[in-house]
């Protein structure tokens, strides 16, 4: 006899998702609706593409198998050319459009690489833990069949499996000064660092672990070894790293590389990935110090296969009192009610500006959807399906890693979701994606847009809100998709910054920089050293650090961050983590109330515990939430070295 919890496991949640689907139908009937609303809809269509596959590049057995039992039997254009100039030891930056298989271009000559040699090391850099967590997961399939396995391991964040017989070790590291006892993975951490030989991890981590190389005890030696032998280095999404982020991660990719060459290893090739962007080979160049002869090999182009798209560019209408437009949302609702009709059931992610309104709005849809479902779709009226489930950073990786399952799995039809679902993470099976607003550039908007349209025909559509450029790109359309893609800047002479991290090189390697000059600019470098004269000894070329050992800073300074849990008996549940102080004021104080992570349950917050940094709550029967307003005000108390320039017209 089954319980009801074992009979809830046996149910089938799949809802009747389409495995075709009729993208034209789709627009005709939303310009329709558009018509019939009052709202300006322009449609631009993107062409299908064939694609431009390489000639047949020479692999050994082995390797063909494994891309054959991963359905890769052809390799496109531009895989083609990382894949040889990799080989060649160059350093390369692949520049091309989401889903183009870049993974895949740079893991086929590393995998290669290491399988070849047993010491050889590689390093993953992404700027987010979900990408991380995403590359971990495709590097397992690398594995050999089980059969085949030897010395096998498997725990949460490292895995020991062999690649044609030889044995590879691959690990996630992540800062966990944030997560609660029970979920760390320090046991997963010193595997990494004793025998890890291919390592995923942020840039914010790297930053930290660097501060190791100077310990002759713990992680230190572990981090030696890997230094010594590392022959790759992955920046993905490399159009990540501009402004202050970018120049600080150039001065930590400049220490990884001080590190690696005093450890006599002069072979790191760096492999960049980038979305569109206007100048992916100068941003590289710049990231890594790496120029001239040295310099980087840029891949750019669509060469890979691109299914057909069709982008609508939707502006609300006037309301009905003809006084001011209607909010973006009550065309959203009109919009999702057309999708989802006449036995239409495609899979969706939309694009909103914030986690608050994806919580809020995937709850909003689900209400929407379940009455509108039953008129048209079949379902009854009570039926206790989520349809939209919300997904963003706050989630614990549980609960986001069973979000995206249920979607591949078509238990649920969509998500609503923030940015960070924009990059990296592979998700095949979405058909329509709908954009909450400009997303702020270029490069977003078509990471965002890219979200669709892999498997087949994809629609596209981006309800703009009434903020001027956003309604000068409504009134020019084709304008908009005419524009160049942003070019990416970063500063890496920053005298603040590099007397920071400069301070750190000479922690990591003893006190003494040898060759500065050929990681940072010289006049850059004399600036520092001539304001910081205390500190800083020149000898022979070499620069003597004299000052205090550096209290290590993170790349960026969040402040303090807490975790939302509620008690179970003597355990406690996590719904949301990482939420920053100033969500904390604004919509975990003590009394708020707040949708759950479930979509269903309300919780009220009992009492803020600033010392373990925790928010405890508990379940409330409620059909409200709270707001908290938010007013920014400037008082000017005091006015110093006042110059007024009196210009006088005499025309």
């Amino acid at each position: 006899m089954l319980t009801p919890e074992e009979m809830e496991l046996l149910t089938d949640r799949r809802l009747p998702v389409q495995h075709v689907f009729d993208s034209e139908k789709l627009v005709q009937n939303l310009l329709e609706l558009g018509t019939r609303i009052r709202s300006d809809v322009h449609v631009h269509q993107i062409d299908a593409n064939q694609g431009a596959y390489a000639d047949q590049i020479l692999m050994p057995s082995w390797l063909q198998r494994k891309l054959h039992s991963l359905g890769i039997n052809k390799l496109y254009e531009h895989q083609g050319e990382a894949i040889q100039n990799i080989r060649e030891g160059r350093n390369v930056v692949l520049c091309t459009k989401t889903a183009s298989g870049k993974s895949l271009a740079y893991n086929v000559p590393i995998i290669e690489k290491l399988v070849a040699d047993p010491n050889a090391c590689a390093l993953y850099l992404a700027p987010f833990k979900a990408l991380v967590e995403d590359q971990y997961a495709h590097l397992k399939k690398w594995a050999d069949d089980v059969e085949e396995q030897g010395n096998q391991i498997s725990l949460s964040g490292f895995s020991r499996f062999s690649v044609n017989g030889q044995q590879l070790s691959v690990g996630v590291l992540h800062g966990q000064r944030n997560v609660p006892e029970h979920m760390r993975k320090d046991q997963a951490s010193s595997f990494v660092f004793s025998e890890g030989r291919y390592w995923l991890t942020n840039v914010h981590y790297l930053h930290l672990i660097l501060q190791g190389a100077g310990s002759p005890k713990g992680k230190g030696p572990g981090l030696l070894r890997f230094l010594q032998n590392l022959r790759f280095v992955v920046i993905d999404e490399l159009h990540q790293y501009s402004g202050l982020l970018g120049s600080k991660v150039s001065l930590v990719l400049r220490r990884l590389r001080m590190l690696c060459d005093r450890l006599g290893n002069k072979n790191v090739q760096f492999i960049a990935c980038s979305a569109t962007i206007a100048n992916p080979k100068y941003l590289a160049e710049e990231l890594t110090g790496m120029r001239g002869m040295k310099g980087f090999h840029e891949i750019s182009g669509v060469q890979a296969p691109v299914k057909k798209k069709a982008i609508l560019m939707w502006n609300p209408g006037l309301s009905d009192d003809e006084q001011k437009k209607r909010a973006v949302v009550s065309d959203l609702y009109e919009i999702l009610r057309t999708i989802y009709k006449d036995g239409r059931w495609p899979r969706s992610i939309i694009f909103t500006s914030n986690r608050q309104q994806a919580q809020l709005l995937s709850r909003e849809i689900n209400m929407i959807l379940r009455s509108h479902l039953h008129d048209h779709g079949g379902l009854s009226a009570d039926e206790p399906h989520e349809f939209f489930l919300p997904y963003h950073a706050y989630l614990t990786q549980e609960v986001k890693e069973r979000t995206i399952q249920k979607l591949e799995q078509g238990e649920i039809l969509g998500v609503v979701t923030t940015s960070a679902l924009e990059v990296g993470i592979d998700v095949k099976c979405l058909d329509v994606c709908i954009l909450l607003g400009y997303p702020g550039s270029q490069a977003s908007f078509w990471q965002q847009a890219g979200r669709v349209g892999r498997s087949r025909d994809g629609v596209v559509i981006m309800m703009l809100q009434e903020e001027p450029l956003q309604q000068y790109f409504a009134r020019n359309p084709e304008e908009f998709f005419k524009l160049p893609p942003e070019s990416a800047a970063i500063n890496t002479t920053n005298p603040k910054l590099l007397k920071e991290h400069l301070a750190y090189a000479a922690h990591e390697l003893g006190g003494t920089l040898t060759n500065a000059m050929n990681y940072v600019r010289s006049s850059a470098l004399r600036k520092v050293v001539a304001e910081a004269s205390d500190q800083w000894q020149q000898i022979e070329g070499k620069l003597l650090y004299h000052g205090e050992t550096p209290r290590y800073q993170t790349l960026f300074t969040m402040g303090a961050t807490y975790t939302v849990v509620t008690k179970n008996g003597w355990n406690e549940d996590i719904l949301f983590q990482s939420v920053d102080e100033r969500s904390l004021i604004r919509d975990y104080h003590v009394d708020a109330v707040f949708l759950g992570p479930d979509n269903r349950t309300f919780y009220k917050v009992k009492w803020v515990n600033n010392r373990q940094r925790k928010v405890v709550v508990e379940p409330v029967r409620t059909d409200y939430h709270t707001r908290g307003i938010v007013r920014d005000s400037i008082e000017i108390h005091e006015i110093t070295n006042l110059m007024l320039d009196l210009i006088v017209d005499t025309d």
